[in-house]
């Protein structure tokens, strides 16, 4: 007997599927590219505030020395020491981290969206399975990761050997320019290098965003079979509701037709509506609706009528309007009252007649 084989997945994944997935927080993004940007944000943060930073931890480390070498030092003056020394830091640090939390939730809103979820949060024995992690190290995935890895170490690490070579020759000749000279030199040399090698690791960033989108949907592909039974499961819920509103809408209509008796006139289009009214003045503010219908149900309604002797009266405004505008068990509008007031008029003469 032949051996069964495993269906390829070869069809791309149903919007059912994409759905389930983000759900569960399996989403297809880049790491890097959020890296990457929160070190640019930090950094040209840092540069902005350089000079800032600078006087304030001068100022700061002068302050504190100070206070250590007070004759009258004591616990008190510690804490203060130490309350100013948080108070600064914190100063300088809380830009620095809105603007990593702003660009993080920029950037992966930006690849996947607005989405909130703690599927990915939830332990699974399956990660701790030796065998599958054996797997993993060997999988495709794995040897991209380890190429974009090699790729960016030496795309940084060539660019900023050259430049630092340069720059070394430059720091050792400003002997004369004193600390402060060499310190901004140094760090707007570190700043433009730093940015020159983030561009270039964007760059490697996006195709690695590029191939986790590709991975990503190549691993939520479905095979033929997969497809037809989501296809099925979605017709048959869809079938299901079906019946239930119809079974809804035959048990409204038969709950109504009980209703027809005990309505005083029914006022019809002649052919396409029916609305059957009731009015009582000893129990009632306004004629209320008991029942109506288009179409099939609207002959119904005619024929309950006639078996009951309930006269029927022809009015195609009135049979629309109220068919469209009053819903079964409601009071009908002050501006119809003279228009029904006419129909029930007429209809208690014909039942004095009668009488």
């Amino acid at each position: 007997m032949a051996e069964s084989t495993k269906e390829e997945k070869t069809e791309q994944a149903t919007g059912k599927r994409i759905d389930k997935a983000k759900s569960q927080g399996n989403v297809g993004k880049s790491m890097d590219i959020m890296g990457v940007t929160s070190l640019f944000v930090a950094f040209f943060i840092i540069n902005i505030m350089g000079l800032y930073i600078y006087r304030n931890l001068v100022s700061n480390m002068q302050t504190s020395l100070a206070g250590l070498a007070r004759p009258d030092f004591n616990e008190k003056v510690f804490t203060t020491i130490i309350y100013d020394n948080v108070k600064d830091i914190l100063i300088i640090v809380a830009p620095i981290l809105a603007g990593l939390l702003a660009v993080g939730l920029a950037s992966s809103y930006l690849q996947t969206g607005l989405r909130f979820t703690t599927e990915p949060l939830k332990p699974k024995l399956t990660k701790l399975n030796p065998i599958t992690g054996v797997k993993n190290l060997f999988s495709m995935k794995a040897v991209v990761k380890l190429l974009l890895g090699v790729l960016k170490i030496t795309a940084a690490s060539l660019p900023a050997y050259y430049i630092i070579k340069k720059e070394v020759v430059v720091v050792q000749n400003m002997s004369g320019v004193g600390f402060a000279g060499v310190f901004i030199y140094a760090w707007q040399a570190i700043f433009s290098l730093t940015i020159k090698i983030l561009v270039i690791l964007f760059l490697i960033a996006i195709i690695d965003y590029l191939y986790q989108k590709w991975q990503w949907k190549k691993d939520l592909k479905m095979t033929k079979q997969e497809v037809k039974d989501e296809k099925k499961q979605t017709d048959g819920d869809e079938s299901t509701k079906r019946k239930i509103r119809s079974m809804q809408q035959s048990m409204l209509i038969k709950l109504m037709m009980q209703d027809v008796p005990s309505a005083d006139v029914v006022v019809t289009n002649p052919t396409h509506f029916a609305v059957a009214l009731k009015y009582d003045s000893m129990g009632m503010n306004a004629p209320i609706v008991v029942a109506k219908g288009a179409d099939l149900v609207a002959k119904r309604i005619k024929k309950a009528a006639k078996e009951h002797d309930i006269p029927l009266m022809e009015d195609k405004f009135l049979a629309q309007t109220l068919f469209k505008t009053v819903e079964i068990g409601q009071e009908i509008p002050p501006q119809l009252y003279k228009a029904v007031a006419k129909v029930l008029s007429y209809v208690y003469k014909l039942k004095g007649v009668a009488t």
